[in-house]
């Protein structure tokens, strides 16, 4: 068997040609991929983003996590300490609140 690196190898290309063998075009997108998709307050999710996205279901503190948000978003928990100063001003112009990059 030649080496990889030896010229008589053959292109995958003209052993096809050599075979008698022609591949079809491939077909063309039938739209715009995107990894999300939001319609009014429904968000549709690719597989690719769901599957990078799931692995958080493995976390043994993904239950806990979630649901401190919840509360917190709702004001029955406490934030982050370090986040108070940057909520206060957020609050204060108007702006979206909840956006303390340690809460990812």
């Amino acid at each position: 068997m030649p080496a990889d690196n030896d010229s008589t190898v053959a292109k995958p290309g003209s052993r096809l040609r050599e075979l008698g063998l022609v591949l079809p075009k491939p077909p063309s997108p039938l739209g715009t991929y995107v990894e999300a998709s939001q319609v009014g307050s429904l968000l549709f999710l690719s597989d690719t983003l769901f599957d990078r996205t799931a692995t958080s279901f493995d976390n043994p503190d993904h239950v806990s996590i979630v649901i401190h948000n919840y509360r917190w978003r709702l004001g029955l928990a406490d934030g982050e300490s370090k986040c108070d100063d940057l909520e206060k001003s957020q609050s204060a112009s108007g702006s979206a609140t909840g956006l303390c990059p340690s809460r990812g």
